[in-house]
């Protein structure tokens, strides 16, 4: 079983027939790997086995946002957050902008205008949005604020690479194949021919496809989401760092080395939120993060940082790309929403 969670975690082969190829590495039948599979999978130790796209690369826009919202209004502001389609996280955390948004926004929408609905309805007093400027660190362990996969590569895209995305156009075809291979993949002897079937092509076209994807950078891998074997006590601390502009690579690289780091990145700033460098440390403890930041400190300098801990989480989920459950919330939520907004300014 740990040798069959280690290929699958690396790569489903993508085949007429993945499960013999894969009994075939573990020296077993294809009936005895998806016997063991079906079991991983009852258990709960497989949770998804699928395509990992990378949603900027389909023109998505993803970012995350931090709101200031009054204690009371929390719980309705994290169900609201979480009601959109394309929220792929929610929490609260222990700062003034107390709740945390990770989203993804399809190519044809803009990330000011879904954060203008949610902030109604959330009651926000006050929200910054915190778009990637670099990633210098990302561990292969997921981490909460890594639900949705980072920018691929370390700066952020230029302007002409958001025209280009902003020119894209996705044919009905492409959005039949990237909405079927979000689907957890059957355990079965040929289990992309039933997927072809349902988008409704051939499995070589279906496979065509896929390789079309992978050239282009819109899908990583095929590979099975696996639940870790041993939760951590504490899980992780964000640390939130004030660092000039003109000292954050040189800081941000620094950390990148630190092993306790799991995840590094520059995010824009904002006169309400100055903290140019965010850093996740994972740890069983909260003494053990302040013995890492202390170490951090020694070798870096001291700069004003904030420790920032989970103090509930509300969602986490993969959320589906180009779901036909936007428009419906566009319909039923978001702009209802934004006109009650303007007729209230009016």
């Amino acid at each position: 079983d740990h040798a069959l969670l280690t290929e699958i975690k690396r790569q489903v082969p993508v085949d007429h027939r993945p499960f013999e190829l894969l009994g075939r590495k573990l020296d077993i039948s294809e009936q005895e790997c998806l016997r063991r599979l079906e079991l991983l999978r009852q258990q709960g130790v497989i949770q998804h086995i699928g395509a990992s796209f990378n949603a900027e690369a389909l023109g998505y826009d993803v970012t995350l946002a931090a709101m200031r919202v009054a204690a009371e209004h929390v719980d309705q502001a994290a169900a609201a957050a979480g009601e959109y389609p394309g929220t792929a996280f929610v929490c609260t955390r222990n700062d003034p902008f107390n709740v945390w948004v990770a989203l993804a926004v399809p190519p044809e929408d803009t990330v000011d205008r879904v954060l203008g609905v949610l902030q109604t309805l959330a009651k926000s007093q006050e929200t910054v949005r915190l778009p990637l400027a670099r990633l210098y660190k990302r561990s292969d362990v997921p981490d909460p604020a890594d639900t949705i996969p980072p920018i691929q590569g370390l700066e952020e895209p230029s302007e002409e690479l958001r025209r280009q995305k902003m020119r894209l156009r996705l044919s009905e075809e492409d959005l039949r194949f990237i909405r079927i291979l979000q689907e957890d993949l059957p355990l079965i002897e040929m289990p992309f021919a039933v997927l072809a079937e349902q988008a409704g092509a051939s499995e070589d076209a279906l496979f065509a496809w896929i390789r079309q994807a992978r050239h282009a950078g819109s899908v990583s891998r095929f590979a099975a989401t696996v639940r870790p074997k041993t939760p951590q006590a504490l899980g992780s601390i964000l640390i939130a760092w004030q660092i000039p502009m003109e000292w954050v690579e040189q800081v941000g690289e620094h950390m990148a080395r630190v092993r306790e780091v799991s995840r590094c990145e520059q995010r824009a700033v904002h006169p309400s939120w100055p903290y140019s460098l965010l850093s996740t440390i994972r740890v069983h403890t909260a003494a053990d993060g302040m013995g890492v930041v202390g170490r951090i400190e020694r070798q870096i300098g001291r700069f004003t940082h904030k420790h920032l801990f989970i103090l509930k989480e509300y969602q986490r989920v993969r959320p589906p790309l180009f779901s036909p459950a936007l428009n419906e919330w566009w319909t039923q939520v978001g702009w209802p929403t934004l006109r009650g907004a303007q007729g209230s300014l009016t």
